[in-house]
């Protein structure tokens, strides 16, 4: 079910216009007591994601939990242990540290936080331990995991959370209008009136780069910075990480791989309309060792106040410091495309077969490099990325995005083509 509601949603993001059918109407069905109160309980510890002590009272229940003395409410303890662990020695992302799934450190906190969460025996340690993680780990650390286990544990699974861009604001929207937002708020709404009893401020939203006009791909930020195309991308990796065992979860009965394939293939096709739209032509094709032509200025701090990195006109990837890692790059790229060649993997004396339209999953846990693709992990955004495209909810802003899922997508059509 979830992958036919992520197919519908794709569907509707491609089309770029209202749907030619109507899905069948069903009855509402009212949520209950329990239901509502684990709602309300989620809805708290989003709130004001970045300002630890906002509620007192919350603050006060969670320092009164410890792990340590609740090992009894938790299945698989030795997971649950190996976070406290890593908490107790001080290996975890930093709070005032920026969040990123391709650095080890923090792909092994989030790891060791999820099996925390999902190993809870009921929702009630569920929630002492997510109030507790609130207050002692990094926010967006805490944000991606909680909004990860939401999916894929089953008390929870239909608690409906606010959409990424309302929880943090910071990956999408411009720095621009949240500064206007914070002064009206600092300002206590002075000169606002009331619109049916609520004091209602519309702040206008440029997009990025509207008075710098670094290239021409910036025609076509309308779509590329629009806030529904990366939260729809943030939302696909909490439904499908790159770092989760696919058969715990149930994610190999989806076909991820096949699914990683089709997303991005719409997502590319979109964007190659709209340039063709807009009279840009193809899509530049990537290469490692050629400068990026087109940059990109995204606008956009961070909830520390730091501006996010920016992507100069003709960034080069193939510098001092990278060329071992480039090299790796175009290593992985020649094995799949050998795979892909020969029809088959050999991995482990065992053969798995690349050869029939049927076999697209295995490809495309191959390119993902998720814990399904057999050790041809084809992760090319250590060392390597600027760390605007390492953050799913504001990569999809960048040219380079495109590009560089354009040269991926090319295993794909080999792989047809065969």
């Amino acid at each position: 079910m979830r992958c036919l509601r992520l197919l519908v949603v794709i569907f509707a993001f491609a089309a770029g216009e209202d749907l030619l059918f109507k899905l069948p109407e069903v009855d509402p069905t009212y949520g209950d007591a329990e239901y509502l109160k684990k709602e309300k309980d989620i809805l708290l510890v989003l709130k004001y994601i970045h300002q630890p002590n906002w509620n007192a009272d919350l603050h006060a229940f969670a320092d009164s939990y410890s792990i340590n003395d609740d090992y009894e409410n938790y299945n698989n303890v030795d997971l649950v242990k190996e976070f406290v662990h890593l908490y107790n020695q001080g290996r975890l992302v930093k709070k005032s540290e920026q969040f990123s799934l391709y650095k080890p450190q923090h792909i092994e906190e989030v790891k060791a936080l999820f099996n925390v969460f999902y190993n809870a025996k009921d929702y009630k340690t569920f929630f002492n331990v997510v109030a507790w993680a609130r207050f002692h780990i990094n926010p967006m650390v805490f944000t991606y995991v909680l909004g990860t286990v939401l999916i894929h544990r089953k008390d929870v699974d239909t608690i409906i959370t606010p959409p990424p861009y309302e929880v943090c604001p910071y990956s999408f929207i411009n720095a621009e209008v949240i500064k206007a937002a914070q002064r009206l708020k600092m300002q206590g709404f002075i000169g606002v009136e009331k619109v049916d009893g609520l004091k209602t401020v519309v702040i206008p939203m440029n997009y990025t780069g509207w008075y710098l006009h670094l290239n021409p791909d910036q025609k076509l930020s309308y779509i590329t910075e629009d806030v529904g195309v990366s939260a729809l991308y943030y939302n696909f990796h909490l439904d499908y990480p790159h770092w989760m065992q696919g058969k715990p979860y149930g994610l190999d009965k989806d076909r991820r791989g096949e699914i990683y394939i089709l997303i991005h293939q719409l997502m590319v096709a979109r964007y190659y309309l709209e340039r063709l739209s807009n009279d840009l032509g193809h899509i530049p094709n990537f290469n490692w060792r050629e400068p990026i032509k087109s940059g990109y200025f995204p606008g956009l701090m961070y909830s520390t106040g730091k501006q996010f990195t920016t992507r100069h006109n003709n960034y080069n990837l193939y510098k001092e410091g990278n060329h071992k890692f480039i090299q790796e790059a175009e290593d992985r790229e020649r094995r799949i495309r050998e795979v892909i060649d020969q029809g088959f993997i050999n991995y482990g004396g065992k053969v798995v077969p690349l050869s029939s339209p049927d076999d697209v999953n295995t490809l495309g846990n191959l390119l993902q490099g998720n814990p399904d693709g057999f050790d041809l992990h084809h992760n090319f955004h250590d060392h390597l990325l600027p760390p605007f495209l390492e953050n799913y909810a504001t990569s999809p802003r960048d040219p380079m995005f495109y590009q560089f899922y354009k040269r991926l997508l090319k295993n794909y059509w080999r792989f047809m083509s065969m």
